[in-house]
This record gives structure tokens, sequence and C-alpha cells, in this order.
């Protein structure tokens, strides 16, 4: 029997208007908004929370980006989407628990136009009862080998970005900060990876209720070079890094 998905189609539309790619890149290159497809990127998410505007993503591409150059005061974040925008790097990270690891999510406080000047809108995050275990979730992002010129016109040459979207049943049990989960697919994916994706929205879902979950912390899709694994088949498999209503409002106070 085929699994269902109820609110898989409009997750995915919400998925796409709450997310963009996100690129790290030399104050040159900013200044002349002139990108390669091989510009390793990641997702960022926007949501809105008690009447306030934010940017979200994993905190290992925040921390990863800095440390992948040598002088990062000649780096800035840079959203991809036209017409771009470059973010003040004032990502702040979740606080370390007094048990468990830390949270891998990093945010900033936005404009609340942001997300507008490029067709999107935030996702209102609101204090809707979790259900445990998570029966399914959808996670949405932008896998940075999906990037490629696109011809605007005779005279002007632009980044094209390709959204991808994944849909699968929760298989993790209890009611942890990580949570994963996995779906066979009846034929291997279009996308054949899935990196690029980290700090992309992920939506939980029932048969009659949906809500705001977290983001990505590790999204891939299985391919032939990963055959001699245990999930050999075409499958997808995507850990969620949760992040609840209650521990948001204290770390953004």
């Amino acid at each position: 029997m085929a699994t269902r998905y109820p609110f898989a189609e409009k997750l995915q539309q919400q998925g796409s208007l709450a997310c963009v790619a996100l690129a790290y890149v030399h104050n040159r290159d900013l200044e002349h908004g002139v990108f390669t497809p091989d510009v390793p990127s990641a997702t960022l998410t926007f949501i809105r929370f008690k009447g306030r505007s934010y940017a979200l993503t994993a905190a290992h591409v925040v921390t990863g980006f800095r440390q992948s150059v040598r002088n990062p005061a000649d780096y800035g974040f840079h959203i991809l989407h036209h017409p771009g925008q470059t973010l003040d790097d004032t990502f702040r990270q979740a606080p370390m628990p007094l048990i468990g690891h830390q949270p891998d999510v990093a945010w900033c406080e936005i404009d609340p136009a942001l997300p507008a000047r490029f067709g999107k809108s935030a996702f209102e995050f609101t204090d809707i009862v979790v259900p445990s275990p998570v029966p399914f979730a959808v996670a949405a992002g932008y896998p940075t080998g999906e990037k490629q010129w696109a011809k605007i016109s005779l005279e002007e040459m632009r980044l094209r970005l390709r959204g991808a979207f994944s849909r699968a049943e929760g298989i993790s049990m209890g009611d942890g900060d990580q949570i994963q989960f996995y779906s066979e697919l009846r034929e291997p994916s279009s996308v054949p990876s899935m990196s690029g994706m980290s700090g992309g929205p992920i939506f939980w879902h029932n048969d009659t209720e949906y809500g705001f979950l977290g983001n990505v912390k590790q999204c891939l899709e299985a391919t032939e070079a990963e055959e001699e694994t245990l999930q050999a088949g075409p499958h997808v498999h995507f850990l969620a890094q949760r992040i609840r209503y209650e521990d948001f409002d204290v770390w953004v106070s």
C-alpha cells in the first residue's frame, strides 16, 4: 500500500515559499553580483514568530562557511535568488542545554519585508502540539548541485536555482530533538545529491494537521554509489533538527 501524505502538496508549496539558497562569497564578488553555479550553497528558512521575522539555517552551515576561508571578514552571507541580498553576519547559535548536545540551529532577525524581495513568504511558527512519534514530514531546500546558468536575455545570464523536496515517514521513537525520516522510492530521484538542503524547513503532518518541525540537519537520496549500504534501493532519508516552540521563544528572548 502506498504511503499517504495528505498535506504533501500543500507543504511543498509552503516549503518553496519559505526558503532560499544561501552562499558565502568574497566581498569582491558581492560588489560585482556575479556568482557561478559551482559556488557552495546551503538553505535559509524564513519564519515568523510572535510578530517578528527570522532567518534560520543549520549551525553547521554557518560555522562551516566561516571555517572554510582564511579571513571571514572578507566574506559575506548572500542570498543567491534574484535580485540578491547580503545579510549581516549576526547569526546566533542555539545555546548548549544542561543535558544533551547543542542544537544544530542558527538564526538572525530580519526585516519582515525581506522574503517578499524574492517572491517568498515566511512560515508562521505557531504553538501547536506536535504528535509523538512524528508520523510524516516534508523537507524543502536548494541542493547546491542543482544551480545552473539560465539565459534571461541576449545580454543577461542568471543563476537558475532548482528547489527540491523530500517526504518520508518518521522512524524515530521518543521525543528527542533529532528525528529521522525514511521512505523507499519507487524509482531513483531526479536529484542525484541533496547536499545543500541543510538549513531548509521541515514540516510535520498527520491526517488532520501540520506545522513547522525544524530544519534539515542532513538530507540525502540513494544513488548507485550507495549500493553497498543496507538501504541499497532508491530511498529518501533525512535527519531533522527539531525546534520546539517554547525553546525558540527562550532563544530569541
